[in-house]
């Protein structure tokens, strides 16, 4: 079964494996190229459109915006960045070229199809239905050949994480994509800070509606990301939000412009180039704040797992599976056969997920379905696991960790079955 939703940038991790590099830091140097680069796409979409304002604000907020940055190490800002350049070369005409980065893009992450969606329509738009069997062609050819393989090697080309995640979104504790956006939104609103960006994006949708509509090429795409996440009904990620920034951005970016060409009718241009100065400089040096302060939390349980994965590598028997709640650092420098209690990894895990049940039903199910060798669990976490008769029987604790940034302490059991 796949369960990567990102096989394209799985291949390009493990081939970094290969040949001798660290795959963690690989991951984040890609993510921090990835969003130098796309700063520059909007950069190339302000001169294609005629805004140069709104190029090099998107340019700069861009690479700094926070949300985006929580998602290094993933493969959100990679898929992102190919996005972008896919709408780039749309709006310079350059349509096979923008059909083999969507394709790319798709293989990095199918919901990509979205934005595919979003170029279609403006080169429908653009009158130029002559490009669409071409450019078509290239995205098909892109896609076939992985399409054939996950086909003919996973059984579906598509990965089961989707089914899982919709899974845990009917969970009367999960909380769902769209309360999740709504408390985004208001987290931000209420951030008087933020509040500049606000009004610009609102400013900069009426200026794009009327005069500037070629934005609605990423818009647009937003909006019919946002539509297809509402309707799977999945739980909220943080990192399901971060696609949307490009949409957010392209809006103050938009609104950016609109002030300066105002100004420009109120005033020399020594005048209208300080204006936008500050403006600009002051939403920039908003996000490095959120930044700076984002740098000094970091993730306390990072570490820990860590430790976690690397004490199994070293202690354990390689054919020895692992089951827990949270599998992918852990997973990682385990290097273990892992049993998801989340049902990311095993989709009949995932279907224990109910509105009547909880992820503890569906470790407990876990685990005397496939039986894991040793089981990682988090202070008071799935409780009715521990207190589980057959788990009392026949696991014991075999080692607990600690850390003073993290205030749970987490512990590793040793289970003995008969088999």
């Amino acid at each position: 079964m796949l369960s990567t939703t990102a096989p394209l940038y799985a291949l390009i991790l493990a081939l970094a494996g290969r040949v001798g590099l660290d795959i963690p830091l690989t991951s984040n140097a890609l993510g921090c190229i990835s969003m130098a680069a796309g700063g520059l796409a909007f950069w190339h979409l302000g001169q294609a459109w005629r805004a140069p304002l709104a190029g090099l604000t998107g340019l700069l907020l861009y690479t700094t915006f926070p949300m985006l940055t929580t998602t290094l190490g993933a493969e959100t800002i990679f898929v992102c960045t190919l996005i972008l350049g896919g709408f780039t070369l749309c709006a310079m005409g350059r349509y096979g070229w923008s059909a083999l980065v969507f394709g790319l893009a798709t293989l990095a992450r199918p919901d990509s199809l979205l934005a595919v969606l979003s170029a279609a329509l403006y080169v429908v738009w653009q009158r130029r239905f002559d490009q669409l069997w071409p450019a078509g062609l290239i995205y098909t050819l892109v896609l076939l050949p992985w399409v054939l393989f996950a086909t003919a090697y996973f059984g579906l080309p598509w990965p089961v994480t989707l089914a899982a995640k919709q899974r845990q979104g009917l969970l009367h504790m999960s909380e769902s994509f769209g309360a999740g956006l709504l408390e985004l939104l208001q987290i931000y609103w209420q951030a008087l800070a933020y509040r500049m960006h606000v009004l610009l994006a609102a400013a900069g949708l009426l200026f794009v509606l009327l005069r500037q509509r070629g934005w609605l090429l990423l818009i647009g795409w937003n909006i019919l990301y946002l539509g297809a996440y509402l309707l799977l009904g999945v739980t909220s990620y943080f990192w399901y939000y971060a696609p949307m920034v490009i949409g957010f951005i392209a809006l103050v970016a938009a609104g950016v412009e609109l002030f300066g060409r105002q100004m420009r009718r109120m005033c020399s241009w020594v005048c209208v180039s300080l204006s936008v100065f500050v403006l600009v400089v002051g939403l920039l040096s908003v996000q490095i704040g959120s930044l700076l302060a984002l740098q000094s939390v970091g993730d306390p349980r990072a570490a820990l797992y860590q430790e976690l994965g690397l004490w199994i590598n070293t202690h354990t028997l390689p054919e020895k599976s692992i089951g827990t709640l949270e599998v992918g650092i852990i997973g990682y420098y385990a290097d273990r056969p892992m049993i998801d209690f989340a049902g990311l990894l095993q989709p009949a895990t995932a279907m224990q997920l109910t509105p009547e049940t909880t992820y503890d039903d569906a470790a407990i199910w876990s685990f005397q379905q496939f039986q894991p060798d040793y089981i990682i669990l988090v202070e008071d976490g799935l409780r009715k696991l521990v207190t589980n008769a057959s788990f009392q029987q026949i696991c014991r604790k075999e080692r607990m960790f600690q850390s003073v940034d993290f205030p749970y302490s987490i512990s590793i059991y040793t289970c003995f079955y008969t088999r």
